[in-house]
């Protein structure tokens, strides 16, 4: 990373539906995650290094990884933990 604030944070908009699947969706984003947080197929296998995600109107910030497929190895589209409102 440069320093550079846009280096540290990532704007990613939440619709409706993500709220209401309790998930927001890592398409185009896994290029700004280091390969820590990336954990085994299951959490019970092992778990990446846990990301903090604070987003806007939830009380609380999300502890979370990202799991991997494993069938294919290839990154989860989405972060392990659903997201608590």
């Amino acid at each position: 990373m440069s320093g550079d604030v846009s280096d540290r944070k990532r704007l990613v908009a939440i619709t409706k539906g993500n709220i209401a699947h309790k998930h927001i969706y890592l398409s185009g984003h896994h290029d700004f995650f280091p390969k820590e947080a990336y954990g085994e197929s299951s959490a019970q296998i092992g778990k990446g290094k846990e990301l903090t995600l604070l987003v806007e109107g939830f009380d609380e910030p999300v502890s979370t990884d990202i799991g991997i497929n494993g069938s294919d190895g290839k990154p989860r589209i989405f972060f392990r933990n659903r997201l608590i409102s």
